[in-house]
């Protein structure tokens, strides 16, 4: 607002009114104008003592030594002035201001970083393009902000949390403040914020020249600091550097091999230990010495050669015979550079000498060795090779070749895997490499194929030389393998023939005792069946007389006379059964058609009293006759037929076939009888032609056995076939010779 004089006042005054209007206005305005002038002087008063405050604290930031001690004054001034500070540190692009110290009560600034989530010292944010940071970033200058707290804090905070700027700044208590940028040889390095109550823009001069000193002190403890890390690291190198030297020291005094530096005359001017022990002289007794005297005139011929090359600026390597004062001789392996001034010229050289007596004669021997095993391997009588480890011939000698028939180059380019024969390729690589594994070592045999073709068996022995070495011998054992195949097959054909002959003979053997027990147990039947008929005669007429007699008896004597009946009529079966085993004789030979003798025997059965039971025949009307008893045969079939209709007790199928077997030498014609009984158990089928035995209650085990006798009488066979899972049932097959084939299977005058 313009202000007016006192004329212009008093002026206006008499206009407006009376005098006495006038005097009051103007004691008025004389009090207004001294209460400005009184805050004006105390705003002078108050900014100079700022002043003096900030250039106290100037010399206090100054004193400091590093950045953190610097930054550490700039708050404690501050601080102490009553205001808040922070140090801002501008990064280059991308344009990023970092807070490097806050000079704030701790409380608050804890309670703020918990509202906000963001940390303090260490945090940054981006500067806003146009906001307060970059105007005062961009243009250099000083501002002051009366109401500074909300648009300051709201640039520093991320966007999620913007809306909490109003409870950080109450939090934080920030008001007026003043932005100074804070620069390094006239660029802009950061911000310094300062923050109170009272601060006015008159403060701002006073607080640019304070962030000025605290540049300067800033640059000033970095340019220390930079200054105090070169010392120390010029002090570390030099230690480094010391500590390196007495590392190579050490490692050329304390070295096996010799290191000694000569002049162009070879005159030694230093040597380590070791090359004072390799010359034979004791420590100290080299330098000054020259080389000539350990060599004979060839060998400082050798010297002085390998000098002019040396002088010409090239590395050598040689060998050089010594004689050491003690009379050994020694010989040395010679490694040696060019030793050049500073200006590049040829001083002499530093050499490396390596006693290599040892080696050298040991490399002698070995070839002295080599040179004799050669002589061996090349002579002798066996195949030997070396190989690697994928099987690939090195070195062959004049044995293998032989064997082969290959030449030696030959055989390095082709390899053992190429003469294996295929089919013994990957046993014999899987055999090998497992003793291999396990020993070191490997023996074995296998069947190679040679130039011509022709297949050769080689026993192979060997041992591991290395991981990638092995060494082999081969020996050629066809002839062995061979004779032995044929032995073996003697010995098996041997084997098979005794087996024949003793299954034979175990067979006739079993025959005659078999044929010897049917005899006696036919005598015994016949005397039994015999005795036995007199006394069922005898029951059988009782009970035929009581039937006359008692016209009308009680139905307990007519049941019991039943059974009478019924039990002596088996009874009478049984005698017929043992009768007709102990009257079996010599067949009596005719052609007969087996399906004819079938046929009659289903006749002679009462089939239709068991009507559950199914009957169905499939013979063969192309069979050929057969040469036998239809009598016999008759018995055999009725036999099989009647065990087979008793093994389906509740009913089933009878299946009754014929079939030829041409195919066979001599011919057979077969006759199967299957039913869908109750089967036999595994166990059980070998006893089934054993006399006497039987599983049924009023058998006596006499009827396979008769069917047996009666097919072997007529030079046949009987096999059976069961299963006893219920339904499944049994068959029995009887195989008989054709008229054709008898002769063959029974000659002529077998049966008498």
């Amino acid at each position: 607002m313009k202000k007016r004089s006192a004329k212009e006042t008093a002026e206006r005054a008499g206009a407006e009114g009376a005098p006495e209007e006038h005097s009051k206005r103007l004691a008025e305005l004389v009090d207004e104008r001294t209460r400005e002038l009184r805050v004006a002087r105390e705003e002078m008063a108050r900014s100079h003592r700022l002043l003096l405050a900030l250039a106290q604290a100037a010399q206090a930031v100054q004193r400091a030594r590093t950045p953190d001690e610097v930054y550490h004054a700039v708050g404690d001034e501050v601080v102490r002035l009553g205001y808040r500070a922070v140090v801002f540190t501008l990064t280059e692009e991308p344009r990023y201001l970092v807070i490097s110290y806050m000079a704030f009560d701790m409380r608050l600034l804890r309670a703020a970083e918990k509202l906000a989530g963001v940390s303090g010292i260490g945090y940054r944010f981006p500067v806003v393009r146009g906001g307060i940071y970059d105007q005062v970033i961009t243009a250099g200058r000083a501002v002051f902000l009366e109401r500074a707290a909300e648009p300051m804090i709201a640039e520093a905070l991320p966007k999620p949390v913007r809306p909490l700027t109003g409870r950080l700044a109450a939090i934080l208590g920030l008001e007026q403040s003043i932005l100074v940028p804070w620069t390094v040889d006239g660029e802009v390095h950061g911000l310094l914020s300062v923050t109170g109550t009272g601060l006015t823009e008159a403060d701002v001069p006073g607080m640019v020249v304070f962030a000025n000193q605290f540049a300067i002190a800033l640059e000033n403890a970095r340019v220390h600091a930079r200054a105090e890390r070169e010392i120390a690291e010029r002090k570390r190198a030099e230690e480094r550097l010391r500590e390196s030297e007495e590392q190579y020291r050490f490692l050329i005094e304390s070295q096996g091999e010799g290191l000694a530096i000569v002049d162009v005359e070879e005159r030694f001017t230093y040597a380590n230990p070791a090359a004072h022990d390799i010359f034979g002289v004791p420590r100290g007794n080299l330098v000054g010495r020259v080389l000539s005297e350990w060599t004979d005139a060839e060998g400082w011929a050798t010297v002085r050669a390998q000098t002019d090359i040396r002088q010409a600026g090239q590395t050598s390597v040689y060998e050089l015979d010594i004689l050491r004062p003690d009379g050994q001789q020694r010989i040395l392996l010679v490694t040696t550079t060019p030793h050049l001034d500073h200006e590049g010229q040829f001083t002499g050289s530093v050499g490396v000498f390596r006693d290599v007596t040892d080696r050298v004669r040991a490399q002698n021997a070995l070839r002295e060795s080599e040179e004799k095993y050669r002589s061996y391997i090349d002579n002798a009588p066996d195949g030997v090779f070396l190989a690697n480890e994928r099987g690939n011939y090195l070195e062959v000698n004049k044995a293998a070749c032989s064997m082969t028939g290959y030449s030696a180059e030959e055989l390095l380019a082709l390899g053992i895997s190429s003469l294996t024969a295929p089919e013994a390729l990957e046993g014999a690589r899987a055999h090998f490499a497992q003793q291999l594994a396990q020993t070191g070592k490997f023996s074995g045999e296998s069947q190679f194929i040679t130039k011509d073709g022709s297949r050769r068996n080689w026993s192979i022995d060997g041992v591991k030389l290395s991981d990638t070495r092995f060494l082999g011998f081969t020996k050629d054992i066809t002839a062995r393998v061979q004779a032995e195949e044929a032995l073996q097959a003697y010995s098996d054909r041997l084997e098979e023939l005794v087996e024949e002959r003793t299954r034979a003979l175990g067979e006739a053997h079993e025959q005659l005792l078999r044929r010897e027990k049917l005899a006696a147990l036919g005598q015994l039947a016949g005397s039994v069946a015999h005795d036995m008929r007199t006394p069922l005669g005898a029951i059988k007429n009782t009970a035929y007389l009581l039937h006359l007699v008692l016209e009308e008896p009680e139905e307990v004597v007519k049941e019991a006379l039943d059974i009478l009946e019924r039990e002596v009529q088996a009874a009478e079966q049984i005698v017929n059964s043992l009768l007709d085993f102990a009257r079996t004789g010599a067949p009596a030979r005719r052609a007969v058609s087996a399906n004819l003798v079938v046929q009659e025997a289903l006749s002679r059965i009462s089939v239709s009293d068991t009507p559950r039971v199914e009957v169905v025949c499939q013979l063969d009307e192309t069979l050929p006759t057969l040469l036998a008893d239809p009598d016999q045969l008759g018995r055999v079939y009725i036999n099989l037929i009647l065990n087979a209709i008793q093994a389906m007790p509740d009913g089933g199928r009878l299946t009754v076939s014929s079939r030829g077997d041409p195919g066979a030498r001599p011919e057979w014609v077969i006759v199967s009888v299957s039913d869908t009984g109750v089967g036999i158990p595994e166990e059980n089928l070998p006893k089934l032609f054993e006399p006497l035995y039987t599983t049924k209650a009023k058998g006596i085990g006499l009827g396979l056995v008769l069917v047996k006798d009666l097919v072997e009488r007529h030079g046949g066979t009987v096999e059976v076939e069961s299963d006893s899972v219920p339904g499944k049932g049994s068959t029995f097959s009887v195989r008989l010779p054709t008229d054709r084939g008898l002769a063959l299977k029974v000659p002529e005058g077998k049966d008498k």
